[in-house]
């Protein structure tokens, strides 16, 4: 009987894993932030206008629709992108430093007066000139 080979199982499989966490890890962040953070939630009812409906025939109609104006271009959307003023900055390093994900989350879970609505064209061009 001879030494079995080692097929891509063990050490080498946990360190091609460890991006997979943090990247799973980001992504429960961001999902946190997007349903249960009260200073986002307050920074969405802050810009929302009311738009009213119209009919087809063109008459108006009793119902509304919620639209957010874009603070670059100044026009109102029905989505937006919800962007932080001050940036996030690039992901933390892996194995976690307690300090750098410290400060990752703290700026990613600002108060209402960090988060802006932006319109899709506009979130890209920012988000272009930052890096």
């Amino acid at each position: 009987m001879g030494a079995t080979k080692n097929r891509g199982r063990g050490k080498s499989s946990d360190r091609a894993s460890v991006p997979i966490v943090k990247r799973k890890l980001i992504q429960a962040l961001r999902q946190v932030l997007r349903y249960y953070c009260p200073e986002r939630k307050a920074a969405i009812e802050k810009y929302k206008v009311k738009v009213p409906l119209t009919k087809k025939d063109g008459t108006p109609s009793k119902r509304y629709t919620n639209a957010w104006p874009c603070s670059a271009c100044g026009e109102l959307f029905s989505k937006v992108e919800w962007d932080h003023i001050e940036e996030v900055g690039k992901e933390p390093s892996w194995p976690p430093i307690a300090s750098e994900w410290g400060i990752y989350i703290e700026r990613m879970f600002c108060s209402q007066d960090n988060y802006q609505p932006l319109c899709k064209i506009c979130h890209n061009k920012k988000t272009k000139e930052s890096r």
